[in-house]
């Protein structure tokens, strides 16, 4: 067994200080970048320039969903999708995307310490949930473990697109628990006339944190010019009470031989993070179309702020990414044909203590390229469609600082797709169907730690299936429906993993002839609407075949510390196994707009009040048994006053118990309720056409402790305390 130190703090703060070197100087790209943005920024306000008001004023029912391949309107659409524009993302804003959602409506996040969360949708995470930027892989590792975040700051997202059911179709099996596309514009192909831009500063109490980001973009009718930089630096985390549960504190014991060991209390240590970076980007427009291309940068690093793993990992990440975007306006068959492309090269390195001194255990590496060429139809009668290709490339893999492969071979997926989509009207029936098929492709080219484990050749078609149909019942009620068949490969970690993850605190170990899985799904819909109420209500239900799941060990005993492996590895031993499953749930969201005067307001005023219910329920069906790690029961409550010169929310999230477990590998976890607010306020004063925007944030406000239950480190990192940020945003 590992010993687990009993004075960590000292050994974080060395860590922290050695693993974070790669910051002490900022990049020069990412130098450049911010002071760019600020100085054009700074010159535009000062000039008086010319708000583009209409970039962000758009009725939110007229958007167009960019990314469903079927052009809807959130008005019109049949698959449920969730749409948070740029100043509703300002009210939740967080560097870590799992976080900034993880309040909508069948959303959560994985939660694995303070700064490194991923969206799960409808119990679904990992390689079930597809995560885009403009439309296009991220090619990161966030879908290869839960210690890795996503590779995107979303702090200048211009809105953020949330799909699911037969919608993510254009995304293949990646996406079969749903997608989730944070849209800005670095690329600048969208942008309208004239300049626009944004200044942030803030501030945070409670788990410091300082912010400074800069945006500005110009369009004029032929070309366009975006360029954008921040630097986001987070002190070590508060949690409220101890840093243990009972089980943790049992398993803390256990591991370091002490069984009178202490609790833990106060701030997290190896908790702190720092991100930064930048981006420019330019396009060329006109009536033939556009062309548009941005080279953007991120850096991250962050502790995972476990305190009972002796070797306290800390991640440093850097991703350069180039991505390009086109569209050729034709008149004939097809109205227009787009042309999107990535080049991504990201990297991040685990850092731990080792033997008194700061080693890399294990470098993450992934080298991708994506490619999708797509071509809209004309409207045919009631009918228009897409027909599009998509080709992928990804080479990932894991090696030690000796350049030997250790927890992952070189692995190399490829995929080559071809995909139709069509939406028609008939009478007052609106139907949309899709069709897709990929050829894919896993290699693990090199033995690792596990031999011949490797040496693996996974070829798979893989086909999916679409058909959604929406009926307006009258002029303020609607009911959708739709079916869908999916089919997802299992990834180069779920063939391929093997041993020891200090950062998730367990070793894990692939199948390399796990099936593809397969899952047939049904959504129910109804939604009413009118000028006082906005209400949706959807019912679901997915069918899962080869459902790919990571579980204990079967030769550990029940309390995770025994078998060969767990004692070869020191840590829990979990395998990534197949079986039948069913996944189900409801979504409720109710909005009421109020009478102003009914609350002795003027009409100046919008009051509002949101009812909003999620529950979901995961089933093994070969064992009866519940699947591991599935959200809890959620109500949120929540209250907004908006006018235009501010915006206030109110709201109170009851977070259910989860007793529903799967005895085998997971504990239950207590329920918990907590408490955010949002105040944003206008003075009616500007500099010139500059709008200045004071916000306070608070979250957790009454320090309730809670546990995500669905995080692998719940027993050991409770959720984050009490935080107030305060911070001004210039708009132009």
């Amino acid at each position: 067994m590992q010993k687990i130190s009993r004075s960590p703090r000292k050994q974080a703060f060395h860590f922290q200080h050695a693993a974070s070197q790669a910051h002490q100087t900022k990049p020069i790209f990412v130098r450049n970048a911010l002071r760019t943005s600020v100085c054009a920024a700074w010159a535009a306000m000062t000039a008086g320039t010319t708000a583009l008001a209409q970039h962000h004023s758009k009725n939110l029912d007229d958007i167009t969903i960019s990314s469903s391949p079927f052009r809807e309107t959130l008005q019109t659409q049949v698959a449920p999708t969730l749409i948070l524009q740029r100043n509703e993302l300002q009210s939740k804003m967080d560097a870590n995307l799992g976080t900034l959602l993880e309040q909508e409506t069948g959303i959560t996040t994985s939660g694995h310490g303070p700064n490194a969360g991923r969206p799960i949708i409808r119990g679904l995470s990992n390689d079930r949930v597809k995560i885009l930027n403009n439309g296009s892989s991220v090619f990161d590792a966030s879908n290869s473990s839960e210690d890795h975040v996503v590779a995107i700051n979303p702090i200048f997202a211009d809105r953020i697109e949330v799909l699911r059911g037969s919608a993510t179709l254009r995304y293949g099996g990646n996406a079969i628990g749903g997608a989730v596309n944070v849209i800005d514009d670095r690329t600048p192909v969208a942008i309208g006339n004239g300049e626009h831009g944004e200044a942030r500063f803030s501030g945070r109490l409670g788990s410091a944190q300082d912010t400074a980001a800069a945006h500005y973009a110009v369009g004029r009718d032929n070309f366009a010019l975006s360029v954008d930089a921040f630097d986001i630096r987070t002190g070590d985390v508060k949690v409220p009470g101890e840093f243990f549960s009972a089980n943790g504190l049992q398993r803390f014991r256990d591991e370091s031989g002490d069984p009178t060991a202490p609790n833990r209390s106060g701030k997290l240590p190896n908790s702190s993070a720092r991100t930064d970076g930048g981006a420019i980007g330019g396009a060329l427009r006109g009536s033939w179309g556009y062309a548009g291309i941005s080279v953007q940068q991120l850096n991250n690093n962050y502790g995972i702020g476990n305190a009972a793993s002796d070797e306290q990992p800390r991640i440093d990440l850097k991703q350069d990414r180039t991505e390009f975007k086109g569209r050729l306006n034709l008149s004939g068959f097809f109205q227009s044909v787009d042309l999107d492309a990535v080049n991504s090269r990201y990297r991040h390195s685990e850092w731990v203590n080792e033997g008194g001194g700061i080693v890399p255990e294990v470098t993450f590496r992934n080298k991708g390229d994506e490619l999708r060429l797509e071509g809209i139809t004309r409207t045919f009668g009631a009918t228009r469609g897409t027909i599009g290709f998509q080709r992928s490339n990804s080479r990932f893999n894991a090696f030690n600082d000796e350049g030997n492969n250790t927890f992952l071979p070189n692995a190399r997926t490829t995929g080559d797709a071809l995909y139709a989509t069509a939406l028609t009207q008939a009478g007052a029936l609106q139907i949309n169907g899709g069709l897709r098929h990929e050829d894919h492709r896993v290699r693990g080219d090199q033995r690792s730690e596990c031999g011949d484990i490797a040496a693996a050749d996974r070829k798979l078609n893989l086909n999916s299936a679409s058909l959604g149909a929406r009926l307006p019942v009258n002029a303020e009620n609607s009911v959708s429906l739709q079916v869908n068949h999916s089919e997802r490969a299992p990834t180069a970690v779920e063939l391929f993993a093997c041993g020891k993850h200090e950062a998730t605190f367990n070793a894990q170990y692939g199948n390399p002839n796990l099936p593809k899985e397969k899952a047939n799904g049904i959504d129910l819909s109804w939604a009413f609407k009118n000028t006082q109420w906005n209400n949706r209500a959807t019912v679901y239900q997915q069918d899962f075949s080869n459902f790919i799941t990571l579980r204990a060990d079967e030769t550990s005993p029940p309390d995770m510390m025994g078998g060969p492996r767990a004692l070869q590895n020191g840590l829990p031993a979990f395998d990534y196994a197949s079986t039948k499953a069913t996944v189900r749930g409801l979504e409720l969201a109710v909005i009421r707009t109020l009478e102003a005067r009914t609350l002795g307001l003027t009409d100046t005023y919008t009051p509002t009040l949101e009812l909003k219910f999620d529950h979901t329920r995961g089933t093994d069906e070969n064992t009866g048994r519940p699947l591991p790690r599935i959200t809890p029961q959620r109500i949120t409550l929540a209250a907004g006053l908006a006018h235009a010169k501010g915006f206030a929310r109110l709201q109170i999230v009851n977070h259910s118990a989860q007793n529903r477990i799967s005895a085998e590998d997971e504990t239950r976890t207590d329920g918990y309720t907590r408490i955010d607010a949002y105040a944003a306020y206008r003075p009616s004063w500007n500099l010139g056409t500059t709008r200045t925007e004071f916000f306070l944030q608070g979250r957790n406000l009454t320090d309730t402790k809670g546990r995500n239950h669905v995080s692998f480190l719940k027993d050991f990192i409770p959720v984050q305390g009490r935080t107030v940020t305060a911070g001004v945003r210039f708009l132009f």
